[in-house]
C-alpha cells in the first residue's frame, strides 16, 4: 500500500514539475542560442512545455498537489445514472413493504409512474442547467441495442416448457396470423377514413419534410396507405407486462399464461418485421413484384433470424460438452453467443429478436444440462437482474 501511494504522489507531482522543467529547459535553449534563430527556437520550446504542463494539469482538474477535486465534468453523468439504478433498486425493495400499494397497483404500473417521475427530474435538470451533456440520453440504438436483448434472452429461457410446446400452434396463429390481421385491419380502416376526410387535411411545412418531394412552402398533405400500415405496425406491438403480473399472483392456467406470453414475445418480432418492411416500401412505386419482395422478405427476417439463433445455440451446446476443466467460462458463452447472435442477425438486417429467441430455446434445452449447477444459476439470475 505504501508503494501505491508513492507512484500516486509521484504522478501527482509529475505534470506541474514536467511543465517547470520543460520551461527551464526551454529558456536555457534559448539563452544558449548563439543566434537570434536558436533563442526563439528555445523560447517556443519553453512555452510549448509549460503550456503541456498546464494542460496536463487541467486533464486532472487540479494544479498542483490536491487532497480532493471536483470533476463533475469528466464522472457527472456516470454518477447520475449509477444513482439513478440504486434509486429504482431501492423503490422496487420498498414497493413490496408499503401497506396497501402493492395491493391496489400492479408493480409494472408503479415502475411506469416511477419512470415518468425520472424523466421529469431529468427534463427539469436539463432545463435549469443549459449544458445537459451530464444527464443520461436515453436513445433507440440504446434501448434496443443494449437493454433489449437481456429482456428478450430471459423471456426465452422461460418460454421452454411443455406447455409452451403444446400450444406453440395457438401461439405462431395469434403472434403471425393475428398480429399481420390487426396491422392490416388498422391501418387499412385508418386509410378508408382519411380518404373520407374524417381527419381533415394534414399540412406539411419545410421543416417537417416530406419524403416523396421537396417542398418550400406547407402544402397539405393527404394520408397513404402505406403511412397509415407504418402506424399500426408500431401499435399493434402489446407487451402485457401488468397482465402477465396479474397472472403470477392469482396462478392461472399455464397453458393460458404461456399462450399470452409466447404470443406477445413472438408479436413483438413480428410487428418489428413488418415495420421495418413498410418503411423501405414507402417512397417507392408499389407493383406485384415489390409485393412479393415483401413476403419474402418477411419470412427471410424470420427464419433467417431464427436460423442464426439456433446454430449459434448448437455451437454453444457443443463447446459445453467440453468445459469440464473450466466451468468458469460457461456463463460468459452464453452472454457472448447470445449477443453474437443478434448482432449477426442485425448486421444482415435479418429480425435479431427471433435470432435470441431461438437461442434462448436451444440453450435452455442443450447447454444447460451441461453446464455445472454453479454456472446454470449464474446465467439464471445474472439474466433475471440484466432484464429487470
Amino acid at each position: 500500500r505504501l508503494c501505491l501511494l508513492g507512484v500516486l504522489g509521484l504522478l501527482l507531482l509529475a505534470t506541474p514539475l514536467g511543465g517547470e522543467t520543460g520551461g527551464q529547459q526551454g529558456q536555457a535553449g534559448g539563452n544558449q542560442g548563439g543566434n537570434g534563430t536558436g533563442r526563439h527556437q528555445g523560447e517556443t520550446e519553453g512555452q510549448q512545455s509549460e503550456t503541456g504542463g498546464h494542460q496536463g494539469g487541467d486533464g486532472g482538474a487540479h494544479h498542483g498537489v490536491t487532497l480532493a477535486s471536483w470533476r463533475w465534468d469528466i464522472y457527472g453523468a456516470s454518477f447520475l445514472c449509477t444513482v439513478m439504478l440504486i434509486l429504482c433498486v431501492l423503490v422496487k425493495i420498498g414497493f413490496h413493504h408499503i401497506p396497501y400499494v402493492s395491493k391496489f397497483l400492479p408493480e409494472s404500473c408503479f415502475l411506469i409512474l416511477l419512470g415518468i417521475a425520472l424523466a421529469g427530474i431529468s427534463y427539469t435538470g436539463i432545463r435549469i442547467d443549459k449544458c445537459d451533456s451530464q444527464f443520461p440520453k436515453f436513445t433507440a440504438g440504446l434501448f434496443f441495442n443494449v437493454l433489449l436483448p437481456p429482456i428478450i434472452l430471459d423471456s426465452s429461457f422461460a418460454l421452454y416448457d411443455r406447455d409452451f410446446l403444446c400450444n406453440f400452434r395457438s401461439v405462431v396463429t395469434f403472434a403471425v396470423v393475428g398480429t399481420i390481421f390487426n396491422i392490416f385491419a388498422i391501418g387499412y380502416s385508418l386509410y378508408g377514413l382519411a380518404y373520407l376526410g374524417a381527419f381533415g387535411d394534414f399540412m406539411v411545412n419545410p421543416e417537417m419534410g416530406c419524403y416523396t418531394k421537396e417542398i418550400q412552402h406547407e402544402v397539405p398533405h393527404k394520408l397513404t396507405a402505406v403511412e397509415t400500415l407504418i402506424f399500426s405496425s408500431l401499435i399493434s406491438a402489446v407487451d402485457p407486462v401488468a397482465v402477465l403480473a396479474i397472472f403470477e399472483e392469482i396462478k392461472v392456467n399455464t397453458g393460458l399464461y404461456f399462450l399470452v406470453f409466447g404470443e406477445s414475445l413472438f408479436n413483438d418480432g413480428v410487428t418489428v418485421v413488418l415495420y421495418n418492411t413498410m418503411i423501405g416500401i414507402a417512397d417507392i412505386e408499389i407493383g406485384v413484384p415489390e409485393i412479393l419482395l415483401a413476403v419474402l422478405s418477411f419470412f427471410f427476417v424470420v427464419f433467417g433470424g431464427f436460423l442464426i439463433g439456433v446454430v449459434s445455440g448448437g455451437i454453444v451446446s457443443f463447446i459445453t460438452t467440453k468445459t469440464q476443466s473450466s466451468r468458469e467460462i460457461e456463463p460468459l458463452l452464453v452472454f457472448a453467443f447470445g449477443y453474437l447472435a443478434f448482432i449477426i442477425a442485425e448486421l444482415v438486417h435479418w429480425s435479431g429478436i427471433i435470432s435470441i429467441i431461438g437461442f434462448g430455446l436451444v440453450v435452455k434445452r442443450y447447454a444447460m444440462t451441461n453446464m455445472s449447477q454453479k454456472s446454470y444459476t449464474t446465467v439464471k439470475y445474472a439474466t433475471k437482474t440484466l432484464a429487470a
